[in-house]
């Protein structure tokens, strides 16, 4: 059966640890959910063990980083297979376990925390984008611990920081994507509103450093989409963005202009019917000192006279 003493393997080279999960992959498809569900405790270890490779690869000196995300997607493909196998009540208290797991170190050891959360959240990203809106119910357990993250990062430079920041945010993404109820009170983001934008709109921050569109403005969108419908909840999405777009940073105005164009095109007149309030600050970013944000501030109104099907010439002299 499933046996802990096999964990060590994982500490091992990387042709070992693959082995080691195609044979574990192997065991979990041949025996039933029962059998899956009464070794769970055992499987939990050996998925700790897994996820840990990161770390001790790093630990041991100089790495191959793309031979750590092949094993990591290997790890992530047969924990899923092993969740399908699995109830509510056997894996929540696993998934639970592999939040806290992930902090399970020293105080002193920055390092040995960002490669474990890099770890974790390249499993959460694999297990939103595979298990869909079904479990979305789970982002409940790790979105406390993803702002704190998001608090103390610094995603400036490249390196394990930045990929961890951005991994937060894709899995952030997806999780907005996921929550497709009609019923907007049912909605779980709807709730946690409040607590989950202005954190996102804090990483405006970083523009002066990152390019955004492909990160955080995107978990923008999902966002706005999530919580479409309430017309209190855009309006105050969009209130955030505009005082980034007077921000005295021209790489801060020039990200929040690219989100308002997304957010335009992707809400259409959900998002339009905002207009009011926006046009005075379009209307300065048309004359903007800097050239490239003059340029995306003429693209994101062009996108809003598509929706609208008419232009704004008038209404922004």
């Amino acid at each position: 059966m499933f046996s802990k003493s096999a964990c060590p393997i994982i500490a091992n080279s990387v042709q070992a640890v693959r082995q080691y999960l195609e044979v574990l992959r192997t065991g979990i498809s041949t025996h039933r959910a029962l059998t899956i569900r009464k070794n769970a405790a055992v499987l939990q270890s050996i998925f700790l063990n897994a996820l840990d490779f990161r770390r001790l690869e790093f630990k041991k000196g100089p790495v191959n980083e793309s031979r750590i995300v092949e094993v990591e997607g290997l790890v992530n493909e047969v924990a899923i297979q092993m969740i399908f196998k699995l109830n509510d009540t056997t894996f929540q208290p696993m998934f639970a376990e592999f939040i806290d797991w992930s902090a399970d170190l020293p105080e002193k050891d920055a390092t040995g925390h960002i490669h474990r959360y890099v770890s974790l959240y390249s499993f959460l990203y694999a297990f939103f984008s595979q298990l869909g809106r079904f479990v979305l119910k789970y982002a409940s357990f790790f979105e406390d611990h993803a702002l704190r993250i998001l608090d103390q990062a610094s995603p400036r430079e490249l390196g394990d920081q930045r990929y961890l920041w951005e991994l937060i945010l894709r899995v952030f993404a997806k999780c907005f994507e996921l929550d497709e109820d009609e019923d907007l009170g049912a909605r779980h983001w709807t709730s946690r509103f409040s607590v989950v934008a202005p954190k996102l709109m804090e990483q405006f921050r970083y523009a002066t450093h990152i390019e955004l569109s492909e990160t955080l403005n995107p978990a923008i969108v999902e966002l706005a989409r999530a919580v479409s419908g309430s017309g209190a909840l855009l309006k105050e999405l969009n209130g955030y963005l505009l005082k980034q777009l007077r921000s005295e940073h021209a790489s801060v105005r020039l990200a929040a202009v690219r989100c308002e164009k997304m957010l335009a095109a992707r809400l259409q007149m959900e998002w339009v019917e905002m207009l009011p309030e926006t046009l005075p600050f379009i209307s300065e970013l048309q004359d903007d000192d800097d050239e490239v944000v003059e340029r995306e501030t003429h693209a994101w109104i062009g996108v809003v006279e598509g929706v609208m099907g008419e232009s704004l010439d008038s209404m922004l002299q």
